[in-house]
């Protein structure tokens, strides 16, 4: 019984992107993550589509 109720308990790692923080800290915060697991990783890059436009924002 007892594996069965840890089969469903889960720690959303990505949890504070939900929070109402401005983007800045939303991107330090998953860039600090990610480096956790891949500390090779200096930098981020983002790119928006626009749906609207069809294009791609950078």
């Amino acid at each position: 019984m007892q594996q069965e109720e840890d089969l469903f308990t889960h720690q959303d790692t990505l949890a504070n992107l939900h929070e109402n923080l401005p983007l800045t800290e939303k991107l330090r915060f998953l860039h600090q993550v990610i480096r956790q697991d891949f500390p090779f990783i200096d930098r981020l890059a983002i790119a928006l589509f626009d749906e609207k436009q069809k294009c791609r924002n950078l």
